[in-house]
């Protein structure tokens, strides 16, 4: 009886490691997942566009104009001689791409450290006269007009 029964315990365990080998084989059998997907290109191209300077303004050593390497710079030089001089422009800022982009700095540079306290600035957009913020939204294939002040 003893004999049988270790008989039987050599037999299940053998069984049981049996069970455990197939079990694992199965569980870590190769997993084939199909599909298909489709990935559609996006496309950046923020840049200025349509610049009008303000025919009042001071007349411009070197005129505002569209920098035409990436069209994401305006270039300009001015003189303001006397309080209530002003250079003013509006330009597009057009997204046209697919996706929105964001403004992250709203500056003009330039204006020296011996006349930044009398010189001042503003960019503005030239529907509401709200100012341009860091943060703002641009949408994509959408443009806004800003307008830049520049004044004594």
């Amino acid at each position: 009886m003893r004999k049988n029964k270790r008989n039987l315990i050599i037999t299940l365990i053998l069984l049981i490691i049996l069970f455990i080998g197939i079990g694992y084989a199965y569980l870590t059998s190769n997993l084939s997942i199909t599909g298909s997907t489709k990935v559609t290109g996006n496309t950046w191209d923020i840049h200025f566009d349509n610049l009008l300077v303000n025919e009042n303004s001071v007349d411009a050593t070197t005129p505002a104009s569209i920098d035409q390497t990436n069209n994401t710079s305006i270039n300009y030089a001015i003189t303001l001689d006397k309080p209530g001089d002003f250079y003013e422009f509006n330009v597009d800022i057009v997204n046209a791409g697919s996706i929105p982009g964001k403004i992250n700095l709203v500056t003009i540079n330039g204006i020296t450290s011996e006349v930044e306290d009398i010189i001042d600035y503003s960019i503005t957009y030239s529907n509401n006269n709200n100012p341009v913020q860091v943060n703002d939204i641009l949408n994509a294939n959408s443009s806004k007009n800003i307008k830049v002040r520049i004044y004594f």
